[in-house]
């Protein structure tokens, strides 16, 4: 629903979950107002009739806008990350496309199974696919750090499955951002960080991730009738970061800067070059946003709300030295190494119209466009296939456009059954919504091989008589023949009621039903209870089914590199495409076993307790499982260079047998178990001040319960998940966060603390070898920041995510011989980064 407020009531502040951020406060009338800002906030998310986080059937995690402005994190993603006990920002440690796709999990999984609403309305994805690698391979998820964070009043996060009141995507659960309505008033803040130059400025290079961020926000009036116009604005910019040790000595080849061996230049050569291992991409952008609400008379109000968002990322390759065989020693004389640049457009528009009483009902009609799209370049880079003709320059690789339309129309009323004492409320809808995702090609030399083979005196020994790499280096440009233009619909029509049996047992049930013009149709049920057995304890408890739809990026992407390929038979080298990842439809992709991707579907099932012993003091545990069926992922890779019958189904289907190929598929089932419980505690110490208090912790446990296997795979002693893929599944994410959070506020002077711990992690970079896996081990990270209100308005901040700056440990000695650098080279599969500790000063001015 719209945050525009009716007749009847407005929604209040809200307290927020781990460190929140309290205003100064009159100390006669601050115990009253904060139990009531407590216990009376009205949520908006897994319900439709008006409650509490603390009243509400599903768990509900309310986090202030305040909350997450006072992380001192650079964006919205990356700031409820470090509040929200059962969500994690993930940094990416894959390479091309992955490392500027924003990923994130809620309860253990993907961002693919979150639903992401603005103001109760279904927000968009992004146009790109993270298909490289880390915790989110496979994600084209809906990017939060898109949305200004200074336009947040508060956002609610339902950790249930809710596909029955809400559709598609909202397994793991539902984030809700609730902008800011107010009609006066506003704030502006300016903010620098870095991060600390031992970790993130390795050999001088870069700038420790400078970051500046800015945010402006304001509210007018508009009309007479209580309308407002609200309009935020928020910038960011974060610089380079180097976090790995100088390039090898040239014990080998591939370490030799130079290509021939004995050149002197090799002796005296700066071993500190530009490599991948940023903290986060080089990155600007600026956000808007705005919401209005204008009441037309005393039945009848628009409303109206936006984000547009331009960004620009850059994320680093590999070094190339005059060895790799995408150099020239005429045109990259002393190596190189590329950029890949994304230029995103974002925008998401609502407007619609409700009433108050038509026919007895109220309503609500809206419509919605969003859209991204991202131009992708490769910077500084050239297609060494065409030898000394082409110099270092900047490739268009292509772009990819995704948008969404909606139409919704939904309608609310009470009913006196005369079966109970309170009225049955009534929800219905329908939902119509129209997706398209379209690929265009990049530039010929993007993705063209030239056919230039190494000359047999070629000063790299390695190299010669070979043929050059082929397309642009670090990514190849899309080509024509991988361009498409895909779009599908569909239509829901959904029910919800909820009914107060008693005074103290409330139920509820939601009833989905959709139809897509590509997969067919799928039904969602949601069955929710509670029961309070008196003023301190309840119970609460869902049983529901659900479905993701497959993504239009999951059905159609598909990549390949220009590669030279030699012919064991002829013993002749040519340039042939090299796949990456097929279509799932695809001839070459269908002869190792893949069919048509259909929704996964799950199965939820939570039980919780709340207790509230004092207006002070409140406490929920919820435990749940959630099943999912026909699990989508990205398959291992296929190698047709070792395994006769990959190779066979290859070149069957026209390609050469000479590639290593995956797609997405419906590899079989998961089970994720967890736990989640939080605790709030509010302290006044009188004349030491006033303090709150919070406790939240989060287990889940992800298990591949089955992998059902092609019969041409099993033949061959393959499986559609290696144990790469299975342990990215069980293992890439912490099974255990804790979060403990202190904010003391004295006079003037704010403190803020939070502890967080994280269990270990793993990743593998060997499917062969575990001895070679990454691990990282439990850590502890302190985030502390200390606030002085310099007058009634202006506060300044100093603080420090990371105080004691915890970096992870390095990649295994067992790598050694295959890692280009000397140490630090740390493992990335991280949730708390590569950058060792962040710091940074803040004014905000607020009026």
């Amino acid at each position: 629903m719209s945050s525009l407020p009716s007749r009847r009531h407005t929604l209040g502040v809200v307290l927020s979950v781990g460190a929140a951020s309290l205003a100064p406060f009159d100390t006669a009338n601050a115990e009253t107002e904060y139990e009531k800002e407590r216990l009376e906030t009205v949520v908006v998310t897994g319900s439709r009739v008006e409650t509490t986080a603390l009243k509400a059937l599903a768990p509900v995690q309310l986090i202030k806008g305040d909350a997450l402005r006072a992380t001192g994190a650079s964006d919205l993603r990356r700031a409820l990350s470090q509040v929200a006990p059962s969500y994690i920002n993930i940094n990416s440690n894959g390479g091309a496309l992955s490392k500027n796709v924003g990923g994130s999990s809620l309860r253990g999984l993907s961002g693919n199974q979150v639903l992401v609403l603005v103001n109760g309305k279904r927000r968009h994805g992004t146009s790109m696919i993270n298909n490289s690698g880390g915790a989110t391979l496979g994600s084209s998820a809906a990017d939060l750090g898109l949305i200004p964070i200074s336009a947040v009043e508060r956002v609610e996060v339902l950790t249930d499955g809710a596909a029955a009141q809400y559709g598609s995507d909202a397994i793991a659960g539902v984030i809700n951002v609730i902008l800011k309505s107010a009609s006066s008033g506003g704030s502006a803040d300016v903010s620098y960080g870095e991060y600390n130059h031992e970790v993130s400025k390795v050999g001088n290079l870069g700038d420790a991730g400078a970051t500046y961020t800015g945010g402006l926000n304001s509210g007018f009036a508009l009309g007479e009738n209580g309308g407002f116009a609200n309009f935020s604005l928020s910038y960011l910019k974060t610089g380079d970061s180097h976090t790995v040790g100088p390039w090898k000595q040239p014990s080998q080849s591939i370490w030799q800067i130079y290509a021939s061996p004995n050149d002197p230049r090799e002796a005296t050569a700066n071993r500190n070059v530009p490599e991948n291992y940023e903290v986060v991409p080089i990155q600007e952008s600026t956000s808007f946003a705005y919401n209005i609400g204008l009441p037309l008379n005393d039945n009848l109000a628009l409303y109206s709300f936006a984000t547009y968002a331009p960004r620009t990322s850059e994320a680093k390759g590999s070094f190339r030295s005059e060895t790799n065989a995408t150099s020239n020693v005429i045109t990259t004389p002393g190596g190189y190494s590329s950029r890949l640049q994304t230029k995103e457009e974002d925008l998401q528009l609502n407007v619609g119209i409700k009433a108050e009483d038509i026919l007895g009902w109220s309503w609500d009609a809206g419509v919605s466009y969003g859209q991204n799209r991202a131009d992708i370049n490769i910077l500084n880079t050239t297609n060494p296939s065409f030898g000394a003709l082409l110099p270092l320059q900047n490739m268009h690789a292509g772009d990819l456009t995704f948008s969404e339309s909606i139409l919704s129309l939904s309608g609310q009323r009470a009913f006196d059954t005369g079966l109970f004492a309170a009225p049955l409320n009534v929800t219905i809808g329908t939902e119509y919504r129209y997706d398209q995702l379209e690929l265009g090609p990049g530039e010929y030399y993007s993705y063209a091989g030239g056919g230039y083979r190494y000359p047999n005196d070629y000063p790299a020994v390695n190299l010669r008589g070979k043929l050059a790499g082929a397309g642009s280096a670090f990514l190849t440009g899309f080509s024509p023949q991988f361009a498409f233009n895909e779009a599908r619909h569909n239509t829901a029509y959904y029910v919800d009621l909820a009914q107060k049996l008693t005074d103290k047992w409330d139920t509820g049930l939601a009833v989905r039903y959709e139809d897509y013009s590509d997969f067919g149709s799928a039904v969602a049920g949601k069955f929710s209870n509670r029961y309070q057995f008196n003023d301190q304890v309840a119970v609460r408890g869902t049983l529901s089914n659900g479905f993701r739809a497959p993504s239009l990026a999951e059905q159609n992407y598909q990549s390949a590199t220009v590669q030279p390929v030699n012919d064991p038979i002829t013993n002749t080298s040519y340039i042939s495409y090299y796949y990456d990842t097929l279509r799932p439809d695809s001839p070459a992709a269908q002869a190792l076993g893949a069919k048509k991707l259909k929704p996964e579907k799950s199965t939820n099932v939570s039980f919780g307790l709340v207790f509230t012993p004092t207006d002070r003091l409140s406490a929920s545990v919820d435990v749940y499982q959630i099943d999912i069926r026909d699990r989508i992922f990205l398959t291992g890779a296929f190698n047709g260079f070792n395994n006769a019958a990959v190779a066979q189904a290859l070149t069957s289907a026209g390609l050469t047998s000479q590639q290593q190929v995956r797609y997405f598929t419906n590899f079989g089932d998961t089970q994720t178990r967890g736990i989640e419980f939080k605790l709030d505690y509010d302290a006044d110490y009188e004349r030491y001040g006033r303090a709150h208090w919070a406790l939240s912790y989060a287990r889940n446990k992800n298990e591949v319960k089955s992998v059902d296997d092609p019969a041409v795979l099993s033949n061959a002693g393959l499986s559609l998940l290696d144990r790469e893929r299975i342990t990215l599944l069980e293992e890439a994410l912490p099974q255990n966060i804790v979060r403990a959070a202190l904010d003391w506020q004295l006079g003037k002077v704010q403190v803020q603390l939070t502890e967080h711990y994280y269990s270990k992690t793993r990743a593998v970079n060997n499917v062969l070898n575990r001895s070679q896996d990454s691990t990282t081990s439990d850590a502890f990270i302190t985030d502390a920041a200390i606030s002085y209100l310099v007058t009634d308005n202006i506060k300044a901040t100093l603080g420090a995510n990371n105080l004691f700056n915890k970096r992870p440990p390095n990649q295994p000695d067992t790598l050694a011989s295959t890692i280009n650098h000397e140490d630090p080279y740390a493992n990335r599969n991280t949730p708390y980064g590569i950058g060792g500790g962040f710091y940074y000063a803040r004014v905000s001015y607020d009026w």
